[in-house]
């Protein structure tokens, strides 16, 4: 990936001021330091001009958008990326941001790069999210799972752009776009599930880790873990969990720190694992 905008008049708010116009010029002359797929090089800034290309893609605002998609579907009411101007009971339900050393700060803004971390949780509606990432025992009545030989979950999540298929009678792939409505007898729900799945399915590994998409997968007690932590300059988060026990936990914090040992320790205790 290429360096990113450097442009941060406020070191307080240090992505407030990477709008589209100024994002787009710098995509449209940022080179590759390295080709794509070969390393691993996490960082929330990629995720930001992903969800920018979602949102021109799509041309719907990336909060918007994954709130139609996500948080609607599994009823995560207390996420959100910006609060109304005249709505003020969000001050006594959201914790104000910390630095390490404790001086507090302002809520980050991110403009066009929001897929970065710039949605607000709580707990609970982590915990739902969890969940909706789980086959949890209970769940088959709110995600149904496809029929045997009827949609592969790539299926469920594309559909073709055009009425008319190839010549063989399929669709190629590059005529496919991602779509979230009804489709035949696969619901929102059933394709965002699928979707979820996927992103669970190891889709780059070398010696030393093993992603999903947006996850990094690992082993706990000897079962299939799945997590991920981060934060900005004012808050720490982890998720984390373990279908096979239908195990998750959540970490938040309003100090920029390292949530995950926290959370995995917790973990552990749930699985009984060392």
């Amino acid at each position: 990936r290429p360096k990113g905008p450097s442009n941060r008049p406020r070191e307080d708010v240090p992505y407030a001021f990477n709008n589209g116009v100024a994002l787009r010029g710098y995509l449209s002359t940022a080179r590759l330091k390295r080709e794509p797929g070969g390393t691993d090089v996490p960082a929330n800034r990629d995720r930001g001009i992903w969800g920018f290309g979602l949102e021109v893609a799509g041309k719907t605002p990336f909060g918007q958008h994954v709130k139609n998609v996500i948080m609607y579907s599994i009823g995560m009411t207390r996420t959100t990326i910006t609060f109304p101007e005249d709505d003020e009971s969000h001050l006594a339900s959201w914790a104000t941001p910390h630095d390490r050393a404790g001086n507090p700060l302002p809520h980050q803004e991110y403009s066009a790069l929001q897929g970065m971390a710039a949605f607000k949780s709580t707990a609970y509606d982590m915990m739902l999210f969890a969940w909706g990432n789980m086959n949890m025992p209970g769940t088959e009545d709110t995600f149904t799972k496809p029929q045997a030989g009827t949609w592969t979950r790539e299926e469920q999540l594309y559909l073709p752009v055009d009425d008319e298929p190839l010549a063989d009678g399929t669709y190629g792939e590059t005529t496919r776009k991602w779509y979230a409505q009804l489709v035949g007898s696969q619901s929102v729900i059933e394709r965002l599930h699928a979707g979820m799945m996927i992103a669970q399915d190891e889709h780059y590994t070398d010696d030393e880790i093993s992603l999903g998409y947006g996850y990094i997968l690992d082993e706990l007690g000897g079962r299939r873990y799945i997590y991920q932590n981060g934060g900005d300059a004012g808050n720490g988060a982890y998720l984390g969990f373990v279908p096979d026990t239908a195990s998750a936990v959540v970490v938040l914090s309003n100090t920029a720190v390292d949530a995950g040992a926290l959370g995995e320790a917790l973990l552990k205790i749930l699985n009984d694992a060392n």
